[in-house]
Parts: structure tokens; sequence; C-alpha cells
């Protein structure tokens, strides 16, 4: 996790409060925000054409979640992130993130959090098609 002061020196992040239930994006507009749970939990989540929700991903602390779509591809953002909990996050803009392919250990850690994001993603993914609500349920506390 980054240390307050490396947060409170880059201009390309921001530190922001939600409270439950508030948005920190909406479907529509394009993103390029990525958003790392510093506290509370947040979940992304579409409603489709009959007006039902569909959580993707529930993001607690430590956890980063974003459109990655919209960011990648530069498409309308399909998916609402909201807060679950009261939340401290911590905004970066994708396109000024400044990653130091030089250090070998910044690279290592990246991977691994991105190996995790998958991993988890793929387990949901499997747990929907086979699994009973509240399996589910015990598996993600």
């Amino acid at each position: 996790m980054d240390t307050d002061k490396e947060i409170f020196y880059d201009p390309n992040v921001k530190v922001k409060h939600f409270k439950k239930g508030e948005f920190i994006q909406s479907k529509g507009g394009v993103s390029q925000n990525v958003f790392h749970i510093r506290k509370g939990l947040v979940r992304s989540y579409l409603i489709d054409a009959k007006g039902k929700e569909h959580i993707f991903m529930f993001a607690s602390e430590g956890w980063v979640i974003a459109d990655i779509e919209s960011i990648e591809f530069h498409q309308p953002a399909q998916l609402f992130i909201d807060c679950i909990e009261d939340s401290e996050v911590i905004i970066r803009n994708r396109e000024n993130q400044n990653l130091n392919f030089s250090d070998e250990e910044a690279v290592k850690e990246k991977l691994t959090q991105l190996y995790r994001r998958m991993g988890m993603l793929q387990r949901r993914i499997i747990m929907q098609m086979s699994a009973p609500a509240a399996e589910r349920y015990d598996w993600f506390l």
C-alpha cells in the first residue's frame, strides 16, 4: 500500500472520502481512474435492460477497482462503482500513473496484485456458475 508521503506528493493522486451509498463512478462517461480502497468496502455492478443489478466485484481495503474496459479501450464505462460502507479511496489517473519498471520489487508487487485480482475474478465466475448463494457469501467473507 502507498505511504502517505508518496500519496500526498504525487499530483496525479487524490485521496477522497465517500459515504455509504455514494457513487465513485457512474455508467456512461469514459473513465481514466483507478480506485485503490484504503478503507471501507465498494462494489462494481451493472444494471441490465430489465433493471436487474448484477454485481461484478467487491473491493475491500487494499484492493483496486476500476472499469478496465473503459480505461484501456476508451469506451463508455459499463460499471457503476459505489460504496457499501463509508470508504477512503485513493484515486489515480491511469494516463498519468508513473510506473517504475527499473524497480524489480515494484514490478513484482504489481504483477502479484494483477494475478490476485485475476484469480479472484476467475473464482467468482466459477462460483457464479456452480455454487449456491450461501456458499458464495461464505467464500467472500
